[in-house]
């Protein structure tokens, strides 16, 4: 799935994106990719790319409005933007706001790399990565955890690199590292976390 640049999305309360190859949203700065709710007071079910170890997912100037996780009969998920063994993760210049779920972005089993982003305004963890390696640069994360106990970044059975990232307003932990984890920070400012 090919997104390009200037596209607006626009979602029914129950709608997502359920990808099992490639998914590529590829905006520019002056002409991103929105994907959103039709309704800003209800959200949809975001983007769910299940992989084998060979796909790759790109969200690059994107732009994600108000989002919760998938929960049917059969299939629940803790994050509104989950990611399953993805050969590769790569996030650039993009906008998470507003997240109902109990993880804004989950990365599972898959290598990633988190740069230049902005994640705001999620109701709990802001990002969870499990059994996965990689790197966050140059980001933000802003009004992490309302209904109490968010982390911004947690991680378990995971290596990661943060650098010059900022941290604000953090209901929980700036960073939770935890079940084996690895992490190296450097240049990261943490500002009001619980």
């Amino acid at each position: 799935l090919k997104i390009p640049s200037a596209v607006i999305l626009t979602f029914s309360p129950k709608a997502y994106i359920l990808s099992f190859g490639d998914l590529i949203s590829t905006g520019t700065k002056i002409n991103p990719v929105i994907m959103k709710s039709s309704d800003p007071a209800k959200n949809w079910h975001g983007l769910i790319s299940i992989g084998n170890g060979s796909q790759t997912t790109q969200l690059k100037n994107t732009i994600i409005k108000n989002t919760s996780s998938l929960q049917t009969e059969n299939w629940s998920l803790t994050g509104s933007i989950t990611v399953y063994k993805n050969k590769y993760v790569d996030i650039d210049s993009c906008v998470f706001i507003n997240n109902s779920s109990e993880d804004f972005i989950n990365i599972i089993h898959s290598n990633f790399s988190i740069k230049n982003t902005r994640i705001q305004s999620a109701i709990s963890d802001a990002f969870d990565s499990d059994f996965s390696d990689g790197e966050i640069s140059h980001s933000s994360f802003v009004d992490i955890g309302a209904i109490g106990g968010g982390d911004a970044v947690d991680i378990s059975g995971s290596n990661l690199s943060i650098q010059s990232t900022i941290f604000t307003n953090v209901d929980d932990k700036a960073i939770s590292v935890g079940e084996g984890s690895v992490l190296h920070g450097d240049h990261l400012t943490i500002t009001n976390s619980g």
